[in-house]
């Protein structure tokens, strides 16, 4: 399920896109870099990191969505 690729997720066109352009591909990184905290991404606002937030939990991962360098 890691390996699982955004494409197939389901994410709007948006989501995907700044997620890639996060260095983001597939599953695994997207769990693996949320843990520490979602880093700011171009085109990911509140509604596409609402959207992401919502996926991850439906597929049951723990995940932090915190921002890096909130409030810095």
């Amino acid at each position: 399920q890691y390996d699982t690729p955004l494409d197939e997720l389901g994410l709007s066109t948006r989501a995907r896109n700044s997620l890639r352009r996060g260095g983001i591909s597939n599953l695994g990184q997207l769990v693996e870099k949320s843990r520490e905290g979602l880093p700011p991404l171009p085109g990911l606002g509140a509604k596409s990191r609402g959207e992401v937030e919502e996926l991850v939990a439906k597929l049951g991962f723990p995940i932090n969505f915190e921002t890096k360098g909130k409030g810095e």
